[in-house]
């Protein structure tokens, strides 16, 4: 159809000239688009620069609420789809010599195009007697950017040749143990646990932990993430931190009765000294800091940031599941409260004192102060005095 026969079919059916959608005309059209041939504003069935004998198929199917267009044909390049299940790796048989020259063997080279280096089985060059020059530390990248554990590799010298003698090289070769597999050596990522599977599990952490001690306190476990432990040692930023806050403290004169809130929780049993044969354990540093206040029966209230972390290093509360988020039950509390006509509220002093934790997990709750002696002390906790972002139920 000409496009002059176009043009006086959308007008008879009163339809907009660009979209070709009826009860507006072309001035209140919402679309801002233009003819991807004349660049006019009109439709593209309708220009005028379409041959009417062109072989393109243009279809329109004109709807009261939609249009469906079909823009002109052009010549594409389109990738064939495999369908193959398997695929053939370039290969050439190769002759290995030795630097005596006299030892030679037949070997099967597997050419890859993309790779940045070239490898060689160890059994292989063991066998050729090739002699490592140097070691070489590598981690390769896989897919999504993420990188496998650093491996020292062996550095040797490859001399190769066609097996028709042809063709003479050598060149440098890292040893590997496997070049070759018959799988793909390379994991999917496991697959990610809802919220509530989180929860539970969290939960599950907790119950089969939860015990009572020696001393008849609770006793936890702090809940940690899978492959999260052992995290860096961040002594560095603790102990600036650490010169940093006290140089406030002594300009603000606080600092002897802060640090008299750490010799009462040493008589406690709240917090102990490290150890000198432990100090170089696996552990984790807590800066601190602290908050005033003047009508309270606890005037500084120390307070640990667990969310602190070093460059390149998880803080704690990286490595903590969080659990439950016991926030959305306080309107049901509050609710339950109010039913009946008097209501009674208690309060346990130090509550959070009262929780004793694993051995295994106090190191990475340590901090440091300085003594009276002006020394450095190393201290970790012995009960749950921090609050991190994991709740216990």
């Amino acid at each position: 159809m000409p496009s002059e026969e176009r043009q006086k079919a959308v007008q008879n059916s009163r339809s907009c000239y660009l979209c070709l959608e009826k009860g507006h005309v072309i001035a209140k059209c919402r679309r801002k688009t233009s003819c991807v041939i004349c660049g006019k504003k009109h439709h593209i069935l309708l220009c005028r620069n379409i041959q009417a004998g062109s072989k393109s198929p243009i279809s329109v199917n004109i709807r009261k609420d939609e249009s469906k267009e079909t823009v002109p044909q052009r010549d594409e390049t389109l990738a064939n789809l495999a369908r193959t299940p398997n695929v053939l790796l370039q290969t050439l048989m190769v002759t290995l010599r030795g630097r005596d020259k006299k030892k030679k063997r037949q070997a099967r080279a597997i050419i890859d195009s993309a790779s940045q280096r070239s490898y060689i089985l160890k059994c292989t060059a063991d066998e050729m007697q090739f002699e490592s020059s140097c070691k070489e530390e590598l981690s390769h990248s896989l897919f999504g950017g993420t990188c496998n554990d650093i491996i020292n590799h062996d550095v040797f010298t490859v001399f190769l040749s066609k097996t028709d003698g042809t063709y003479h090289c050598n060149f440098k070769a890292l040893g590997q143990d496997v070049i070759c597999g018959n799988a793909l050596g390379i994991l999917d990522p496991p697959e990610k646990k809802n919220k509530l599977e989180l929860q539970e599990e969290a939960r599950d952490h907790f119950l089969s932990t939860v015990k009572v001690n020696e001393e008849g306190r609770f006793q936890v476990s702090l809940p940690w993430l899978d492959n999260l432990l052992p995290f860096k040692d961040n002594y560095d930023l603790a102990i600036k931190r650490l010169d940093s806050t006290v140089k406030r403290f002594k300009a603000e004169k606080i600092y002897d009765p802060y640090g008299e809130v750490f010799n009462e929780w040493k008589r406690e049993g709240i917090i102990e000294e490290v150890p000198k044969t432990e100090i170089h354990l696996p552990c984790h540093y807590l800066p601190h800091c602290h908050v005033v206040k003047e009508n309270s029966t606890t005037r500084i209230r120390l307070v640990f940031d667990a969310s602190a972390k070093q460059k390149g290093s998880p803080s704690l509360n990286d490595c903590l599941e969080k659990g439950l988020n016991l926030i959305e039950l306080i309107p049901s509390i509050l609710h339950r409260f109010r039913m009946n006509r008097i209501g009674v509220s208690t309060d346990i002093r130090k509550a959070f004192l009262q929780i004793s934790l694993y051995p295994k997990d106090k190191d990475y709750l340590r901090f440091l102060w300085y003594g009276t002696d002006g020394k450095l002390k190393y201290y970790r906790h012995c009960r749950s005095r921090v609050v991190l972002s994991c709740l216990f139920p």
